[in-house]
Order: structure tokens, then C-alpha cells, then sequence
């Protein structure tokens, strides 16, 4: 298995990391988890093709996660090559109604819309939690995590018989779901953040908006104590940190986990 982050960074603009995004493949092939803004031009340089791609995973619906899904779609059809299936949560259908809409209308403008039809008919999967299934050859089952409460979010297992991994899309700290999803699991990539990030972070904003911030992180999100310890417990053999804040220490997570 072979996993390359394409974008680890938050809903903020950051010059350093784009939108949640992660291949994970084996033999060649494999999955994206989450699509994120900027992600796919990351794609490249790691010397990944999009006709590797066969599917997206996607955890939620917020934009950090799925802006990039529309523009996907469009450069697959005009490369002509597979459309990937996509598996998400419930709502995922709607969301997909709407890109490919508009990866039709911006297909439109090129050749007398030629490559328009490449991306109807594409697979669309709104799996039950717990529900397994292979893809790509790599075993995939979701699991709902606590989020946003209008959102239905999902953490991902990914595995194929030499390697497991499980993302934890967007999450506050969630140590019943991850007790089974991520026990013994060899890698937890998990969101995260520090106060001190915060805080850095939140002196760029009107000070109307600290307390509505400072409140949907400590409901939505996971700060690195809950996240190292659900490691810890869950007994993974490694720890990845993603959807990093722009202003984050780096060394502030690492001491803190």
C-alpha cells in the first residue's frame, strides 16, 4: 500500500496545504479520500494518474473536502478515462446531482460539448455504516463520527491484507467509534489542532467571530490530546495529523501527542 497526501490542510486559504485529500493505493490503482480545493494539483508531482483513480471516499460534504470533486470529474471526462465511483454519506447523491451538473455545463464549452457525456452514469454509493465492500482490490467500510449536526459525516477504513488504514475525515473526539473502526489498525490519520493554533489563528478575525470559532472547534473538531490519546488506546502503530490550521506549530502537535 502506498499513501500520498495531496492536501492536509483546513477550510482556510493556505499557501502551504490545500483541501483534505489522500491517495491510497495498491498495485497502481486505488482511492481518493476526500477531493478537496487544490488537491489534484498536487497530483503530478507525486506521479499520479487520473486513470488510477477508481473511486472517492468522501467523509463530508463541507467544501474543504469536496470543492475539488467538480473539477475531478471534468478533467477525467476531457482525458477520457474511467469515471471513479463515489461512496459518501447520506447526501452524497444530492451533492453529486449538483457537480455533475456543473461539470456538464463547464464540458459544454469545450468542442461543442464532446466530452459532456462522460460523466453521466456515474456510480454513486451511499453505503450503510459498517457496510464492507471492495474496491480497487482495497476492502473499504465507513463509520459514522460525530461532526457538524446537520451533516451525516463519516471516518473511513481503508485495508488490503498487508496494511490497514483509517481516516477520520472531520470529527470531535470520538472514542467510542474509533475503538472498533481503528483497534489495531497500522496507521490513524486523524484531524487535529492545538489551542495555541487556534488562537494564532483567530487574531486574523473581527472579535465578533472568536467565540463562534472558538465554540465549533471544541464541538466539531479534535484537539491533539483526545486525537493522541484514541491512538494510544486504539493501539495503531502510527499517527498522522492532517487538516491542519495554517498558523500551526508543527512542534506545538508533536510535543503535545
Amino acid at each position: 500500500m502506498r499513501i500520498t497526501f495531496c492536501g492536509t490542510g483546513q477550510a482556510y486559504l493556505d499557501s502551504a496545504r490545500a483541501g483534505a485529500s489522500i491517495f491510497v493505493e495498491d498495485g497502481g490503482s486505488g482511492i481518493l479520500l476526500d477531493c478537496g480545493p487544490g488537491s489534484l494539483a498536487r497530483l503530478p508531482a507525486a506521479g499520479i494518474k487520473f486513470d488510477q483513480i477508481r473511486a472517492v471516499l468522501v467523509s463530508h460534504l463541507h467544501f474543504d473536502h469536496t470543492l475539488g470533486i467538480p473539477e475531478l470529474l471534468v478533467r477525467m471526462a476531457f482525458e477520457e478515462v474511467e469515471m471513479p465511483a463515489i461512496y459518501g454519506p447520506s447526501g452524497t447523491e444530492r451533492y453529486m446531482d449538483g457537480a455533475t451538473n456543473f461539470a456538464r455545463l463547464q464540458l459544454g464549452f469545450l468542442a461543442a460539448g464532446l466530452w459532456q457525456e462522460r460523466v453521466d452514469g456515474i456510480a454513486v454509493h451511499e453505503p450503510a455504516p459498517g457496510a464492507r465492500r471492495t474496491v480497487a482490490g482495497i476492502e473499504i467500510e465507513g463509520c459514522t463520527v460525530p461532526h457538524a449536526g446537520d451533516l451525516h459525516s463519516l471516518a473511513w477504513r481503508v485495508a488490503t491484507p498487508q496494511c490497514s488504514v483509517v481516516y477520520s475525515g472531520d470529527t470531535s473526539p470520538s472514542h467510542e467509534a474509533f475503538s472498533e473502526l481503528a483497534r489495531g489498525t497500522d496507521i490513524l490519520i486523524h484531524e487535529s489542532y492545538t489551542r495555541a493554533g487556534l488562537l494564532r489563528q483567530m487574531k486574523t478575525m473581527p472579535a465578533e467571530r472568536h467565540e463562534a470559532v472558538d465554540r465549533a472547534f471544541i464541538e466539531t473538531h479534535s484537539d491533539i490530546e483526545q486525537v493522541a490519546t484514541i491512538a494510544r488506546d486504539t493501539g495503531v502503530s502510527t499517527l498522522i495529523l492532517t487538516h491542519l490550521l495554517p498558523l500551526e506549530s508543527p512542534e506545538d502537535l508533536r510535543t503535545a501527542a
